[in-house]
């Protein structure tokens, strides 16, 4: 096991077999051992669900968990934030000890592992309003992927370089203007790699692309075979910056490129 599943495993092991109850206990704000997993007290649930509020403790449990590893920052938004480190059931692989799961609907839990047919989890968000407490369940159940939206392989989103070039990638999702040769463009990049442009004054200049980005460039391919580079690390909001195009027959022109609606 790697060095960030040890840690992993320091931080999972110690959570008992079954359930973790948010009410009992000698503390009147409620179980003492279901706070610690979750930074949550039984009474300000108690109180939430009084006032129609139906929140239960998945995506409390996670968040404890991720800032224990060192980066917090994981929630229901998992498959955008993660960005290279979020793996789908399509690729044929399975999660690991330690990797944060999302299922195809508002509930995360972690992974301790997994077979293909079965797998052991800890999940908070087991109980509710209508329990009248919440459960943080450590326990086996069958795994279907069909079920499963994904999960964070946790030694890529704690690994350095995968966190630079998932900074670009974040960076890059939105709206720019370019320009080349004095044309303008509108390029539209979206997750996990799509593009498209359209000239705003001619309504048929439009077309589709695929990106790709390392710690030293953003790659353009266009489907009519042309390819741009612009180097990393990309301008701030509004700042202009300078890359190259290549057309199929070999030819560079310079180009420019600002970011003027997305994320930061």
């Amino acid at each position: 096991m790697s060095p960030t599943r040890l840690k992993a495993q320091g931080l999972l092991e110690p959570i008992p077999e079954g359930d973790t109850n948010s009410n009992g206990g000698t503390n009147p704000k409620g179980n003492e051992l279901f706070h610690k997993y979750t930074n949550v007290w039984h009474v300000d649930l108690v109180n939430m669900w009084n006032a129609g509020n139906k929140h239960t403790c998945c995506i409390d449990f996670v968040s404890w968990y991720a800032s224990s590893m060192g980066r917090p920052g994981l929630d229901f938004r998992m498959a955008d934030l993660a960005g290279s480190a979020f793996i789908r059931p399509s690729s044929n692989l399975l999660p690991q000890y330690g990797d944060v799961f999302k299922l195809n609907r508002l509930h995360v839990g972690v992974c301790l592992d997994c077979d293909g047919n079965t797998w052991n989890v800890v999940e908070a968000g087991q109980g509710g309003p209508n329990t009248h407490y919440d459960i943080l369940r450590r326990h086996e159940k069958p795994y279907d992927p069909a079920d499963v939206e994904g999960w964070t392989d946790i030694e890529l989103w704690l690994d350095p370089t995968v966190r630079v070039m998932d900074a670009v990638r974040f960076r890059l999702r939105g709206k720019w203007f370019v320009e080349i040769e004095k044309r303008q463009w509108v390029y539209t990049f979206t997750f996990p790699n799509a593009v498209t442009y359209r000239d705003p004054k001619v309504r048929s200049a439009v077309g589709n692309g695929t990106w790709a980005a390392d710690d030293q460039n953003v790659t353009v391919n266009w489907d009519e075979a042309t390819t741009e580079v612009w180097p990393v690390p990309l301008p701030a909001m509004f700042k202009t910056g300078t890359g190259t195009t290549t057309d199929r027959a070999g030819v560079q022109r310079a180009s420019s490129f600002k970011k003027w609606e997305g994320t930061k």
